[in-house]
């Protein structure tokens, strides 16, 4: 598994679509894990754009603070699931908790 976290001030994004980088992080199968984290800067953003390019570096969860509705349709199309609402501030807290199932969303943070 590869959970893929918006990532601004080194913190979970407010919005999706203008987060600094994807923070990503590999999971150990079977075991919940993390293996290795790698950051990417995504590209300009562009409505339609980033849930193809989350997938095609291998994201399976995608986690923000806030994420327009069409994204997160699209997300859902290429199999990678949405996490919105995130109050979790440290990127790797985020993502353990999401692992622990204590984590599904919450409020989407983004008007749009």
């Amino acid at each position: 598994m590869h959970i893929a976290v918006a990532v601004s001030d080194n913190q979970v994004a407010v919005h999706f679509g203008h987060c600094d980088v994807f923070r990503v992080f590999h999971i150990i199968p079977d075991t919940s894990e993390l293996d290795e984290i790698q950051e990417f800067t995504p590209p300009p953003h562009e409505p339609g754009r980033l849930p193809l390019w989350l997938k095609q570096i291998g994201a399976s969860v995608v986690i923000s603070g806030g994420m327009g509705q069409r994204a997160q349709e699209l997300c859902r199309q290429h199999h990678i699931e949405p996490i919105c609402g995130v109050s979790q501030k440290d990127p790797e807290e985020a993502v353990r908790a999401f692992l622990a199932g204590n984590i599904t969303g919450g409020e989407n943070l983004c008007d749009h």
